[in-house]
């Protein structure tokens, strides 16, 4: 795919990627240098004060042999009392190395939106793990996670030109032309709003950003016009 040789070649001649020819380097590489992490999902004994109604795909039972939980679509005639055998979904639990495309060029600069930049670190790695699963040679990223790989976000350390240009958008430049605190919280409330408009129930369902994504900008711009 165009866009993947893209991507390839450019982080490997930034050193995110082995010095190789781009097609020598797979999709799931692209991936782990772009956003290195894991998402260990996590089950729990479901309550046993009452019988739950079973509902086939969402209870599960652990393999003692493999250690994974494989989902329940009938239950078992022995095990029609014996509830303690049963397992529900509880959450996932991520961990990311932080040494990686977007750690480099993303980095939270709020200490106060730590929270809203793990929940989008966490989507974009949902995205990419359920990507490397797919065997289709048709299967793609959303756009939005491409414009991330590609460096066509605006954030810390974006161009300053780039900076610049975002940040008198927002309203909030500064002498020294860095994205700072401020430009996170102006561009996370933007593209909440944005994304409370167009971003429910489609493929491109996804949290908000505190950088200058490209919907950001164009938000901000025909507010120009609005005004």
């Amino acid at each position: 795919m165009f866009v993947h040789d893209i991507i390839k070649i450019r982080y490997s001649t930034q050193g995110y990627l082995p010095d190789y020819p781009y097609h020598l380097i797979s999709d799931d590489e692209m991936c782990d240098a772009f956003l290195s992490g894991e998402r260990t999902q996590v089950y729990s004994h479901i309550n046993t004060d009452t019988a739950p109604t079973f509902q086939p795909g969402s209870y599960y039972v652990l393999d003692p042999t493999t250690g994974s939980y494989i989902p329940l679509t009938t239950v078992p005639s022995d095990w029609a009392t014996d509830w303690s055998r049963y397992y529900q979904y509880d959450h996932a639990d991520y961990t990311f190395t932080g040494s990686d495309y977007f750690h480099d060029n993303y980095p939270i600069v709020s200490a106060d939106m730590q929270a809203e930049y793990n929940t989008l670190m966490q989507k974009m790695l949902d995205l990419i793990i359920e990507f490397k699963s797919n065997d289709s040679t048709d299967a793609v990223l959303p756009d939005w996670v491409y414009s991330y790989m590609l460096g066509a976000v605006v954030g810390p350390n974006s161009d300053k030109r780039d900076i610049h240009d975002l940040l008198v958008l927002l309203g909030c430049d500064n002498i020294d032309d860095d994205f700072d605190a401020t430009a996170c919280v102006e561009c996370y409330a933007v593209s909440a709003s944005w994304v409370k408009r167009f971003g429910i129930n489609t493929d491109q369902s996804r949290p908000p950003t505190m950088f200058g994504e490209p919907h950001v900008i164009k938000s901000l711009r025909l507010q120009q016009i609005d005004n």
